[in-house]
């Protein structure tokens, strides 16, 4: 078996999130055509905290004080330009192609108990708000959401439709009472890029993820940073279908760093597109580093047509689960649930370690006394060019399923034999720099089958590329 070498760099006076990522790179070249950062066709409104101005009409020389005055006379292609300052303010979006931008980046701080229910949301974009932009903004607290994308979906509308083509962008969204990010059913073409997401669960740390998807589709999320997360990083669930997402660095999360599909109530499914009640259809996940989760670094929970490609997943399952893990889903124990296990996933050229006992791969299969038997995973996942690590002793591999020989603790040599795949992969011990980079020797897997464009920095890779998010110079 080929044999890595990972070379110790230690440059503790540099923290590697901040190497890594900051809020001011460029935006990525490969955003959904319909991305814009350019101004707005329509008028200026300013607005500024620091001035009360008489008869105040949204001019430079006139502002308005408050961000919710300019809303009030915003219409359609608008755009409301935010001084530095703190608004002590909910927002509310109702009419489409309305632009939120700061002046200065960050500078415009919108300031929300966690705590107070009167105050649901620090931000919320109705279902009928398309085209909506929040740009450079501090945006915080929220009695359950900090930016809540509205739909129809439980207001008795035939329709059911959400909002579509949203634009967050490098913003700071953080202190939510629970999770700060929340996209409803039936939203639509959603992009939220080069955001710092951090701090959810302020008031409800048991269901506070950085982002949550449940049935919104075509979300693309990439470029941001999460951290100190009460649960998940980012999950697409409830049916999600076609989501991206790549190159967030996702750091110190109480649950997951990303799950593809977790466990949702049949009342959010859209039957009529995914009858047979699949969490998450057609996801990308690829790019991504991942430091520190309580439990999986990257889940499957249910999911059809997954693909995982060049992820860093590092100090991962520190408390249950695995750095890769399959998960089972209930769906309420209800008669109407069908809680498929996952199929057709792909997973080549990542890097997943285990900070403790816990496997690096697990695939769970468990019985419910009300619904029976449920196994996380149809057949095999197709995988490759991988590299597993653990901090304690070897790299282990689970199957829990009934015809599986993998019940206990198992080697790669036994997974690849199990499995019939995964066969170019290694396994070995792991330390890294201080930008996440991996100093790897000559032996190292290549990854041609599956090559992303782009890495974590937005490099293009080469026909021989590097292991994990962080591509070779």
């Amino acid at each position: 078996m080929k044999q890595l070498l990972i070379a110790i760099l230690l440059l503790l006076s540099v923290s590697p999130a901040m190497a890594t990522w900051s809020s001011a790179r460029s935006a990525g070249a490969d955003l959904p055509a319909w991305v814009s950062f350019d101004y707005a066709e329509g008028r200026f409104l300013h607005v500024d905290a620091q001035v009360n101005a008489d008869n105040a009409d949204g001019s430079p020389e006139r502002p308005f004080a408050s961000i919710n005055e300019a809303l009030v006379v915003a219409r359609p292609h608008d755009e409301i330009i935010i001084a530095p300052g703190d608004y002590y303010e909910s927002l509310r979006i109702r009419r489409p192609h309305i632009t939120l931008r700061a002046a200065s980046l960050h500078q415009a701080r919108v300031i929300n108990p966690h705590d107070d229910r009167s105050t649901f949301f620090a931000l919320r974009i109705d279902a009928g708000a398309h085209h909506t932009r929040v740009i450079g903004l501090d945006i915080s607290g929220g009695y359950f959401y900090t930016v809540s994308l509205e739909s129809a979906w439980s207001q008795g509308n035939p329709e059911r439709q959400g909002v579509q083509h949203v634009l967050l962008s490098q913003n700071r969204l953080h202190g939510s009472g629970r999770d700060v990010v929340k996209l409803k059913p039936m939203v639509k073409q959603v992009v939220i890029e080069r955001n710092e997401i951090f701090n959810s669960g302020q008031r409800d740390a048991s269901n506070a993820e950085g982002i949550d998807n449940v049935n919104a589709h075509y979300m693309t999320v990439q470029d941001n940073y999460f951290h100190s997360i009460a649960t998940t990083g980012v999950y697409a669930k409830g049916g999600a279908r076609h989501s991206l997402i790549q190159r967030n660095l996702i750091k110190n999360v109480g649950f997951a760093g990303i799950l593809v599909g977790f466990d949702t109530s049949p009342d959010f499914f859209d039957l009529d597109a995914n009858p047979e009640m699949f969490e998450a259809l057609h996801t990308l996940v690829q790019n991504n580093i991942v430091d520190g989760t309580g439990a999986s670094g990257i889940g499957v929970y249910a999911a059809k047509d997954t693909t995982i490609l060049h992820n860093t997943v590092l100090n991962a399952a520190q408390t249950y689960h695995a750095a890769l893990f399959f998960g089972n889903v209930l769906h309420g124990r209800r008669s109407d649930g069908k809680r498929p296990p996952a199929e057709d996933v792909r997973i080549f050229g990542n890097v997943f370690h285990t900070k403790g006992h816990h496997p690096v791969l697990s695939i769970r299969h468990m019985h419910d006394a009300q619904v029976g038997a449920l196994s996380a995973l149809k057949g095999m996942p197709v995988m490759g060019e991988n590299f597993y690590s653990t901090s304690m002793g070897a790299a282990t591999f689970h199957d829990g399923r009934p015809d599986s020989r993998l019940f206990q603790s198992a080697t790669l040599a036994r997974w690849q034999l199990h499995s019939n795949s995964d066969h170019s992969s290694v396994s070995g011990p792991i330390t890294l720099g201080s930008d996440y980079s991996i100093l790897i020797g000559a032996e190292q897997p290549t990854v041609s089958r599956q090559l992303t464009e782009f890495d974590f920095m937005m490099r293009p890779r080469q026909e021989r590329s590097a292991i994990g998010a962080m591509a070779d110079d």
